[in-house]
């Protein structure tokens, strides 16, 4: 019981830093979508899809290793390593965009970036820096450090969109409201700093090297299959936006956010206290499924009714809250949502995988799930059926989350099998 009233203590103190943050968000968006454009969203979409698609290779992945390191030493010199790869990465980075950036955004289609390219470094080197912190709080037990960063950042991104835009600066106001709030969060981990510190001065080169050895499964699996799953959500806005109209990816953009708001809400929350209190109980040799079930069973009993409700009014609610240009975002919503109810039964408990050493099989699901997806975007594209692709994406992520699913339960119950 006491392990139990952790877990949802500990959720609940992130859980409510990000309400608070979520909320100001959601509330400003009917006005948001007011000032900027569908095709300003559209951009955005494919800005803040690169930059996270890259931030992912940016860290190596390295950053998920501070949750399960050994002890306080191994944590510094992994964290030394990760800023390092961050720091040659992001600025290799630069250096191609500054050099190539007409090149590449013209091969891509996305022209619409060229005016804010210098951005996406930026943001690529905040993004690591704070999943790193992100990280490194949740294994010294810092939760209300997390819930103040969630906080902070959400207000600020909030608070820089609507300044941005009432000064007429729509066309930059969002791609640098992102970048004002990523270094919001960065601030609220300075309780931090001498983690940071000691791995920028007396961190070891050689101390850094036989870390990154000892969890060389998190850039040879987990870097690839997060590439690969980021790849995977971020498709319709990196392929779409060079085939259809950008008003189109801001409509779906749009209906990504109202959906994945509060998911990611649920989800990134339990996922820091389910990572913490799955690697406790792992090393214990104590049961795991009775606290997983618990959230399933809640996913039941009150997620799923209130999908269903949501899924009726979606194309009105739409119309309604964001202004009558955005009701198609609605259509849009309803084909996400029963994929993201299996993401809030999966992304909780993910941590399975690393905890049981399962990183390089989780790859192939990816990839295959990245293959599926692909198929499905590039059948509407043929067809020249904007809504076609979308359908059969969202659909494909059902499908292969569903196997994920079904992967976790039966890794939990073999677990079990072998400690009861």
């Amino acid at each position: 019981m006491r392990i139990k009233s952790e877990i949802i203590r500990n959720s609940s103190i992130v859980m409510s830093g990000n309400f608070i943050g979520q909320a100001v968000t959601f509330l400003a968006y009917p006005l948001l979508t007011r000032i900027y454009s569908e095709a300003d969203f559209g951009v955005f979409a494919t800005y803040m899809s690169i930059c996270s698609l890259t931030a992912i290779v940016a860290t190596g992945r390295y950053e998920e290793a501070l949750l399960i390191a050994g002890d306080r030493n191994e944590t510094v010199s992994i964290l030394g390593f990760s800023i390092k790869w961050l720091t040659l990465f992001s600025a290799l980075i630069f250096t191609a965009l500054a050099l190539f950036r007409r090149q590449i955004f013209g091969l891509l289609k996305y022209d619409g970036l060229e005016n804010v390219w210098y951005y996406i470094p930026v943001s690529i080197f905040m993004m690591g820096l704070t999943a790193m912190a992100n990280n490194l709080a949740v294994r010294e037990m810092k939760f209300k450090t997390v819930a103040r960063s969630g906080v902070a950042q959400n207000l600020t991104n909030t608070a820089s969109k609507l300044g941005f835009g009432f000064a007429g600066l729509t066309g930059l106001g969002l791609v640098a409201s992102n970048v004002t709030a990523l270094l919001s969060a960065i601030i609220s981990y300075l309780p931090l700093k001498k983690y940071f510190l000691k791995a920028l001065t007396h961190s070891r080169w050689r101390d850094e090297k036989a870390a990154a050895a000892i969890h060389s499964d998190f850039p040879k699996y987990n870097l690839v299959r997060n590439i690969t799953a980021s790849f995977a959500v971020n498709l319709p806005f990196l392929y779409l936006a060079g085939f259809f109209m950008p008003e189109q990816s801001g409509l779906l953009a749009l209906a990504a956010f109202a959906v994945s708001a509060p998911v990611n809400l649920v989800t990134g929350s339990l996922f820091f206290t389910f990572s913490n209190k799955i690697t406790l109980l792992k090393r214990e040799g104590k049961p795991i499924m009775p606290f997983v079930k618990t959230y399933w069973k809640g996913l039941l009993m009150f997620v799923l009714p209130t999908f269903a409700v949501v899924f009726i009014i979606a194309r009105p609610m739409f119309g309604f809250i964001f202004g009558q240009q955005w009701e198609a975002s609605g259509i849009y919503f309803r084909m996400m949502l029963p994929w993201m109810f299996m993401l809030m039964a999966t992304n909780p408990v993910y941590t399975i995988f690393m905890v049981f050493k399962k990183q390089q099989k989780t790859l192939y699901i990816e990839l295959a799930g990245l293959a599926l997806r692909l198929t499905a975007l590039f059948t509407g594209i043929i067809k020249h059926d904007f809504n076609l692709s979308v359908m059969l994406f969202y659909a494909s992520g059902f499908l292969i989350t569903s196997i994920s699913f079904i992967w976790i339960y039966s890794i939990i119950r073999r677990y079990e099998t072998t400690t009861e």
